[in-house]
């Protein structure tokens, strides 16, 4: 949503607010992770879209998002893994921020990011999810891309080695949905298989 007017429209949020919260290791994927403002269920879709809003002007009062571009951020999911963070904007492109040590934002390097940095240059991300420490996504095209740890083959690239960037699982291109657990990957293709 656009911070910079309140809109009627909220069809764009896919994702609601998640609460998060600490649990015993091993319980949820985002455990000690704080990334999406609680919410209460059964909220209708505008004041979820009001509540995202208000914690977007809050991050950027607090200086984790950048109010240069806080004001044209329009997204359209958000993924939280067990210390990163992933927002998909309207246009397509990716942006993760929060730790980094396996490669988990997926931009190249191995530092933590405090403020959202972008995944690569592509803006034909369609959608994403976090594991614990790994990030898988699809783009529109339909391929299919992971990146961050990856010891236990959660990459789906056939090696044990972490990425710090994407990197295109296979070369198929009827990917329809993907999601991510503590340390595996499941992706579903249009034909229903898994």
């Amino acid at each position: 949503m656009d911070l910079r007017e309140e809109s009627e429209n909220t069809d764009s949020y896919e994702l609601s607010p998640m609460k998060t919260r600490h649990l015993p290791f091993g319980r949820t994927a985002d455990e000690k992770h704080s990334s999406v403002p609680s919410q209460v269920g059964g909220v209708s879709k505008q004041l979820r879209a009001r509540y995202w809003r208000a914690w977007l002007v809050g991050m950027a009062a607090l200086g984790l998002v950048s109010t240069a571009h806080a004001q044209d951020w329009t997204f359209v999911q958000v993924a939280a893994g067990g210390y990163h963070t992933l927002a998909l904007k309207r246009d397509g492109t990716l942006w993760a921020w929060g730790l980094n040590e396996d490669g988990q934002l997926g931009d190249g390097t191995r530092e933590d990011k405090s403020r959202p940095v972008q995944v690569g240059t592509a803006s034909d991300w369609a959608a994403v999810a976090a594991g614990y420490w790994h990030t898988v996504a699809l783009k529109r095209d339909g391929t299919l891309w992971a990146w961050g740890d990856n010891q236990y083959g959660q990459s789906g690239d056939g090696t044990t080695e972490d990425k710090s960037r994407p990197v295109q699982v296979g070369t198929a291109t009827d990917w329809a949905a993907v999601a991510a657990g503590l340390w595996h990957t499941v992706a579903l293709k249009r034909d229903g298989t898994l």
